[in-house]
């Protein structure tokens, strides 16, 4: 069971104090405004007002679990998040973000790291990192942990 392996912490490479805390009520707009941010250079992504945003997450959050939303903060500021849920005895790691001016700090690769051992300590025994584009920064991440790609999907676009 490749999950139950023991995981080694990457290192640190920045000097700021990085910490790390589960979802709180209220941090929905948090979200929001670091995915803006985060996903602004991603292939296909479009902006979206926060009255939209919350209307797609609004019926999930009474079932989130904190514990599998973590907050990445830095120096006590907000930057970066990853949202993953519990289905079964899996962890469906679902988005993860970095704010732009804190990425190559090793901030993605901790959070999948404080992520792993949450669902470990909650007895799930797989992971699978969802809808993953191949050769970005969560792609690198999940490949480091050992992961297999288990499907592939083709995006077809039509300009008219």
């Amino acid at each position: 069971d490749k999950f139950s392996m023991e995981f080694v912490e990457p290192p640190s490479r920045t000097d700021t104090k990085l910490s790390f805390r589960d979802y709180r009520a209220g941090d929905l707009k948090l979200i929001y405004d670091i995915s803006l941010h985060g996903f602004d250079e991603n292939f296909l992504y479009d902006d979206i007002s926060f009255e939209a945003f919350s209307r797609l997450y609004q019926p999930i959050l009474p079932m989130i679990d904190k514990e599998l939303v973590v907050i990445a903060e830095v120096d006590d500021a907000p930057v970066g998040f990853m949202f993953s849920f519990a289905a079964g005895d899996r962890l469906i790691l679902k988005t993860m973000a970095v704010l732009p001016e804190y990425r190559s700090m090793g901030i993605g690769a901790k959070m999948f790291h404080h992520i792993l051992f949450a669902g470990q300590r909650k007895s799930l025994r797989t992971a699978i990192a969802a809808l993953i584009a191949e050769g970005n920064n969560s792609y690198r991440i999940a490949s480091k942990y050992g992961s297999e790609k288990i499907r592939e999907y083709t995006l077809y676009y039509l300009d008219t």
